[in-house]
Formats: C-alpha cells, structure tokens, sequence
C-alpha cells in the first residue's frame, strides 16, 4: 500500500485543517485575544474528538453504516469551520493580528538555546522512534482492530463480535466509546490500512499532540521563560522514554495505564485536562478576572467538551479525568473561597457522568 498525495491530504485535511479551523470557535469562548496557534489547534482537536463521540453513538445504536457516521462527522466539523471563519474575518475587521494571536517572540534568542532546542528535538525524536518500532502487544489489541477491520470493509459498525466472528456480542459500553470506529474512519477517508493508522500513524500524529500540550503547560509555569520551556519539554520526553510503550503513544504515569487506549488517556487527555485545570487555577490567582485574558466560564465549556471527547476512548480514561478534576477543582475552590466552582465543574462533567452510567448498566 502506497502513501499516495491523495492520502496525505485527507489525513492533513482531518488531523490538521479541522481541528486548527474549528478550533478558533471553542478558543473564542476561552479568551478574546494573546491567542497562540497551538491553544487554537488543541481546542479544535478535542472539540473534533466530542463531535465523533456525540455522532458516533446514535448512529452505531440505529445501525448506520461507517460511511453515513464519516459523512455525518464531516458535516458538522465543516460548520464549525464556516462558523470559525466567520469569527476570524470579524477578528481582524476589528483588531490587529498581533493582537488576536499570540506570536512567540525570539528576542535575544542565542545560540545556546538554539542547542538546547536541538538536544531536546533529538530527545523527542527517539520518543516517536520507540513509539513506532518498541511498541509491545497485548491481548485487546486484536479485538478492537478486529472491529476497525470489520467497519472498515463491510461498512457495519459493531455488527460482529471480534473473537468468534458471529453476529452480536458487544457491550453497550464498547459501543459508547468507539474509538476503534474512528480508527476506521481514517482508514477509509486516507486509503491506509486499518493497522497502519491505529500503529503507526496516531503513535506519531498523538505524540506531536503531546508536545504541543507541554508547550502549553511549560509557558504557563514558567510565564512564557523561552529558555527554560525546552528544559521543561526535554525532561518530560525523558521520562516517557523510560516508561513502557503502548500501541498508541506511551506509557506514563509510571506504569499506572500501559494498555492502548489508556495510553492515549494518560499522555492526551488527561495531559489536556491538567492544561485547562492549571489554567483556570491561574485564573483564579489573579483575583481580578477583568486582568486575565482567559474565562472561567469559557474554559468550563471546554472542560465539558473535553469530557465529551474522552468517552470516546473508554470508561477508565473519563474516571481517571474525572477523579482528577473534582480534587483540584475542590482544592481551588477552597483556596480561593469559590464554592461556584465545584457547581460549574459537575455541569462540565455531566458528559463523563453519563458515560460511567452507561458502563455500570
């Protein structure tokens, strides 16, 4: 099988242009300026994860076929584009864009922290490497892609049970988070096989996520310090080298999630979930909301389309979010005297919440 420009395309259109189009949207609601590239892409990301997981559900329950869910998918991304491109025409009809992004600036940008940049580029690299060729087995492997094989060839969403082959047989919790589903999707939108999307294309494509991610977290704890955030994303990609790999990206955590979604749980969205709550603790530190550019409210409607998203991977990923979130969110409350918190936070876990619900039944 042949990478093909047309493949190139359609995986940069899905895992590139629609995100960082649609994500102007959610960051919107976040904050009205200073915005950088990767807070946009990421938002767009996760709002795309919340929209696959919110289609996915009501047409595998009314038997749809993969095709209808691709279509159904892309529908919606492509008015959340439309509605993106609308608020950025209006952004610069009435602001600069230096104003509504926020640019990295390389003042007195030396030549030791170009080497640290590299050192921490070959770090990295090693990271992906370790991805793709250390990546070790297991048991659920087979029957997950044996569901994105089945979607992929036949159309039929959930229709087989994966060990026997028969029809019937999956849990309604299996059916509520069909990542394997949208392993497919990409699959048939691309022309690539199943295995080399779930194996090698999203190991790469989810650990380049994960930079951005602490990107992100490193210029929040050292207040935007351009020589100490290469430090920071180098001994971060040092301890994921450490740890045991998993289909997808990595294991972290120290071995407390090894398997293939909790892989992505742990090193995605869990890592998103920290990003979102140590902004909203800075948030609360300023004291005077109107000095911060960010919106408590806007970041709960994103802790609530991140919450969305992770029932797309499984139970284990939106209980361990959840659990990490009322804790800080309690933590933060108390500190800063803001019992309103812990009432917006159970609004943005009402997603996760259900998801649960439907596991325990």
């Amino acid at each position: 099988m042949t990478l093909s420009p047309e493949t190139i395309v359609n995986l940069v259109i899905w895992l590139v242009i629609f995100p960082a189009v649609s994500g102007i949207v959610p960051s919107e609601l976040i904050k009205k300026r200073d915005k950088s590239l990767a807070e946009i892409y990421l938002c767009g990301l996760f709002l795309m994860f919340a929209v696959f997981e919110v289609c996915a559900v009501p047409c595998i329950l009314l038997h749809k076929s993969l095709v209808f869910l691709t279509v159904t998918v892309m529908m919606v991304m492509t008015v959340f584009c439309i509605a993106s491109v609308i608020v950025i025409t209006y952004a610069f009809a009435a602001r600069t864009i230096n104003v509504y992004f926020r640019l990295s600036s390389f003042v007195d940008f030396k030549a030791a922290d170009a080497a640290i940049w590299l050192v921490f580029g070959v770090v990295f690299a090693l990271q992906l490497f370790l991805s793709l060729f250390a990546a070790r087995s297991y048991a659920d492997d087979a029957a997950w892609i044996a569901d994105a094989v089945a979607a992929s060839s036949g159309g039929e969403m959930y229709v087989v049970y994966p060990f026997t082959g028969m029809p019937g047989g999956h849990l309604l919790r299996d059916i509520v988070s069909p990542y394997p589903m949208f392993v497919a999707m990409l699959s048939n939108v691309s022309g690539l096989h199943v295995l080399i999307i779930a194996h090698t294309v999203m190991p790469v494509f989810l650990g380049i996520v994960s930079c951005l991610m602490y990107k992100e977290i490193a210029i929040r704890l050292f207040e935007g310090n351009l020589r100490k955030i290469p430090v920071f994303m180098m001994i971060m990609s040092m301890i994921n080298l450490l740890g045991g790999y998993s289909e997808y990206t990595r294991e972290v955590f120290q071995g407390i999630f090894a398997e293939s979604s909790e892989g992505v749980t742990a090193g995605i969205f869990t890592l998103y979930a920290f990003l979102l709550l140590c902004t909203i603790s800075q948030c609360c530190s300023a004291g005077n909301e109107d000095t911060v550019p960010e919106s408590l409210n806007g970041l709960g409607a994103m802790l609530f389309i991140l919450n969305t998203a992770a029932a797309l991977i499984g139970t284990g990923t939106v209980f361990m979010m959840l659990f990490m979130e009322i804790v800080l969110i309690v933590l933060m409350a108390v500190r800063n005297k803001r019992p309103i918190m812990v009432l917006k936070w159970f609004f943005s876990a009402i997603p996760g919440v259900a998801c649960i619900m439907f596991y325990l039944t």
